[in-house]
């Protein structure tokens, strides 16, 4: 599962240079259709979806989380580069009415990313995924499930944006359940388990 701004497109990357055809990319479709197209031979799944595709076929779960305040940082300066690519309005608080960055990472991981952050659910669905990296240590991550490295950076974005010590507050109120949750996961999540292997 592919949380924004967790290096999800490079790890995704590499998963389609390892499993190639049997590598399927699915971002913002239903997961009803994601299993009704998936090839036989279809080995991993990787991009952006709601937890609960194996309630339709059987999967196992990887992921990665970031540390909320840089995950959202982050995900300010992509807003910035590619809204401004196209003129349009990039204001930090634009961003927030417009694309939320509350709790984003547990509205995921709960399988309610249009609700309210739901800790426990994050929490005990993390419990269940075959492994858990973390953004800061990627690409000890991705060697530990057999990918090659150095991963190819992607989706890196060169936009300089010196945040306020205000606007770095806002944002840690808006993520105070994901702060919770990757402190958590730090001590508790399924670490790497798949012995080199995704499948």
């Amino acid at each position: 599962m592919h949380l924004p701004r967790t290096g999800g497109s490079s790890l995704g990357l590499a998963l389609k240079r390892r499993y190639r055809d049997q590598a399927m990319k699915v971002t913002g479709v239903a997961l009803a259709d994601v299993a009704g197209s998936a090839p036989n031979d279809a080995r991993v799944f990787y991009g952006h979806m709601r937890f609960g595709l194996h309630r339709l076929m059987p999967v196992r779960y990887v992921t990665v989380l970031r540390d909320p305040v840089q995950r959202a940082t982050s995900h300010f300066r992509l807003y910035m580069y590619k809204f401004g690519k196209e003129g349009r309005e990039t204001s930090f608080q634009g961003f927030l009415e417009k694309w939320g960055a509350s709790d984003v990472q547990t509205r995921i991981l709960s399988g309610t990313p249009d609700v309210t952050a739901d800790l426990g659910l994050a929490q005990e669905h993390l419990l269940t995924f075959s492994a858990v990296g973390f953004y800061d240590e990627l690409e000890r991550f991705a060697e530990c499930l057999g990918l090659a490295t150095p991963l190819p950076r992607l989706d890196k974005v060169d936009v300089n944006y010196a945040f306020s010590p205000e606007q770095l507050d806002q944002l840690q109120e808006l993520n105070t359940v994901d702060a919770a949750l990757y402190a958590w996961a730090r001590k508790f999540a399924p670490q790497v388990a798949v012995a080199g292997q995704l499948a």
